[in-house]
C-alpha cells in the first residue's frame, strides 16, 4: 500500500482497557507509539474520558472527550439506539470534533456515522476455552457482544492464527470479515541507559530472580510456579520470584487470598516479592534484570508478557499453548502447565545456571530486529484499516 492510499486514515480511537485490564491499554500504547513513529500521516483522535494529552501521545493525535456531558436521557436513548446497532454518544462526539473528518472508528462495536468504517478487535475467545472460569451469564454477555460486534463491524482484528481458528468455529457465516494482526510491544526511550540497580533497590529485591510479570486472575496459572517452588524447596533449591500486574480478578475474587494462603502455607513467603501495578516503565527494567521471564498461563489470545520480552531480548519460559508457539521467542522453553514437576526441572536449571541483568546477546538481536517488527505491525494495521475504510465508502 502507497502513503498516499494511507493519507486519508483519520482514526477515532476509542478506550480499550483500565485499571481492571491493563492488557488494553497497552494494547492501545503499542499501537499508537508505533503508528506515530512509522506512520505520521495516519490522524488519530483519543476519544477518552482523561482531561489532557494521554501520556503515550504526541502533539498529532489530540484528545477527545469522549463520552460526551450527557443527560439521563440522552443516555436511555444512547442505550436503546445501541440495541439496534448504533451509538448515538459515539456519533454526537464524532460531530463535535472541530474540522474532524474521521473515517474508522477503532476498536469499535457500534455504527456511528454513514461512510465510517467499524473496525472491531476481539483478542480473544478465553471463555470458549476456559468456561470454568466464567459464570452461566458472563459467557452469555460475551457471546452476544461478540455477534454484536461482528455484525455491526466492517471488519473484524485478531490478534493471533490460534484467535482467527476459534473465530472460524465461533462465526462461519463472517469469516470473510476477519484479519490478523500480530501486535509488537514498543521499547521505552533510553531503556538499555536505565539504572537497573535503582529500581531493584525501589523495590528492596534480590539481584537475581525470576519475573512473572501477569495479572492475578485464576487463568494466569500463578500456582504451578509456586507448587514447582514448593518441590524445588524440598531439594534445597530456593529460587525467588518477583511478581507484578493488578492483584483484582473479578471472576473470582478470592483467587489473590488464596494464592497467599498457599505461600504461606508452603513456606514460601521469603522466596516471592508482590509488587502490584507498577509504572510499565519498571516492568521492562525488571524483565532486563531478571534471570528470565515466565508465563504459565492456561490460555492467551497474544501474551502481552511475551512481546515485551521478545522486544526487549529476554528468555522467557512458556506454557505450551499454540499461540505462544505462534509467537515463538528466541530461545523460549515450553512446559506443560499442568505438570509442576516437569516446571521445576525447568526452573532448576534455569537458577542454576542463569545470570541476573541483560542477555547482551539477545539484546543486541532484539534491538536490530525491533524496527523491522514495528513497522511490519504498523503496515498490517495501516492495510486492514485502509480496507475497511474503502469497504465502508465504496
Amino acid at each position: 500500500m502507497s502513503s498516499s492510499d494511507s493519507l486519508s486514515l483519520q482514526i477515532a480511537y476509542t478506550p480499550s482497557g483500565g485499571a481492571s485490564w491493563t492488557g488494553g491499554l497497552t494494547y492501545q500504547k503499542n499501537l499508537v507509539t508505533a503508528l506515530q513513529e512509522y506512520a505520521p500521516h495516519v490522524k488519530i483522535y483519543m476519544l477518552t474520558e482523561q482531561v489532557g494529552k494521554l501520556s503515550f501521545q504526541d502533539d498529532k493525535s489530540i484528545s477527545v472527550r469522549y463520552p460526551p456531558s450527557a443527560s439521563k436521557f440522552s443516555s436511555l436513548v444512547n442505550r436503546i439506539t445501541q440495541h439496534f446497532g448504533y451509538d448515538f454518544l459515539l456519533a454526537k462526539t464524532l460531530r463535535s470534533i472541530p474540522g474532524g473528518d474521521v473515517n474508522l472508528i477503532f476498536p469499535g462495536r457500534f455504527r456511528a456515522q454513514k461512510g465510517v468504517a467499524v473496525l472491531n478487535w476481539i483478542p480473544d475467545f478465553q471463555y470458549i476455552h476456559l468456561p470454568e472460569m466464567y459464570s452461566r451469564h458472563q459467557i452469555e454477555d460475551l457471546n452476544d457482544k461478540f455477534k454484536q460486534g461482528i455484525g455491526n463491524s466492517t471488519l473484524v482484528l485478531l490478534s493471533s492464527q490460534d484467535a482467527y481458528n476459534d473465530f472460524q468455529k465461533f462465526s462461519p457465516q463472517t469469516t470473510h470479515k476477519a484479519r490478523v494482526m500480530h501486535f509488537v510491544a514498543h521499547i521505552p526511550k533510553n531503556l538499555y541507559e536505565a539504572d537497573l540497580q535503582g529500581v531493584i533497590d525501589q523495590y528492596h529485591l534480590p539481584e537475581k530472580f525470576i519475573y512473572l510479570p501477569n495479572q492475578f486472575w485464576k487463568h494466569k496459572n500463578h500456582l504451578i510456579v509456586f507448587e514447582a517452588m514448593r518441590i524445588l524447596n524440598s531439594k534445597k533449591v530456593y529460587p525467588f520470584v518477583v511478581c507484578t500486574g493488578n492483584p483484582v480478578d473479578s471472576r473470582n475474587p478470592l483467587y489473590f487470598a488464596e494464592l497467599i494462603q498457599r505461600i504461606s502455607e508452603w513456606n514460601l513467603r521469603s522466596q516471592v516479592a508482590f509488587l502490584g501495578l507498577i509504572p510499565h516503565s519498571h516492568v521492562y527494567m525488571l524483565i532486563r534484570q531478571s534471570i528470565c521471564v515466565i508465563n504459565p498461563s492456561l490460555f492467551e489470545g497474544w501474551s502481552t508478557t511475551v512481546e515485551e520480552a521478545k522486544s526487549v531480548g529476554k528468555r522467557v519460559l512458556l506454557s505450551d499453548l499454540s499461540v505462544h508457539r505462534e509467537q515463538n521467542p528466541p530461545e523460549s522453553v515450553y512446559f506443560d502447565p499442568h505438570d509442576p514437576t516437569q516446571l521445576a526441572d525447568i526452573l532448576a536449571e534455569y537458577w542454576g545456571g542463569g545470570q541476573p541483568g541483560p542477555d547482551l546477546e539477545l539484546e543486541q538481536k532484539a534491538r536490530y530486529d525491533i524496527p523491522d517488527r514495528t513497522k511490519k505491525f504498523v503496515e498490517t494495521f495501516v492495510s486492514i484499516a485502509s480496507e475497511a475504510v474503502g469497504m465502508a465508502q465504496g
